[in-house]
């Protein structure tokens, strides 16, 4: 016999933190970007490592005037680990920190799905006009 076997689904409900957006830093860079008819560095940093391999970019382009700005994953919350942002400085250049939390498979899920939110809160805010030029090391 063929006989129907119930369906169960398994449902998640997962709380995720908000992506925080400091838009004086993006307004700063996309008006540069528009002055000197050049891409937005977008350099983002997302471990510990990340900061002593990514700041020295950050700094060069700070420097050089060029448009830039820094995404924050967040995943290193703490003071200990977050430290490479106030020891290179970078605090006034982040555009967003991402608040990314959890374990491997939910960073990796939450990454996709905020960088995706944060695309189009840049779309929708400055437009197509301005190139981004992404900067991720890994």
């Amino acid at each position: 016999m063929n006989e129907k076997i119930p369906i169960r689904n398994i449902y998640f409900k997962r709380k995720i933190l908000p992506i925080e957006i400091f838009h004086n830093v993006l307004d700063k860079s996309y008006k540069l970007s528009h002055d000197l008819n050049s891409p937005v560095l977008s350099v983002v940093i997302g471990t510990k490592p990340d900061f002593y391999k990514q700041a020295p970019v950050m700094i060069e382009a700070i420097q050089q005037k060029l448009p830039a700005f820094v995404i924050d994953t967040g995943q290193h919350f703490d003071d200990l680990l977050g430290f490479g942002i106030q020891e290179f400085e970078l605090q006034d250049h982040i555009a967003c920190n991402l608040q990314i939390r959890g374990d491997l498979m939910e960073k990796a899920s939450e990454l996709i799905l905020k960088f995706g939110s944060f695309g189009r809160y840049l779309k929708k805010n400055f437009g197509n006009s301005t190139q981004l030029l992404p900067i991720v090391h890994g």
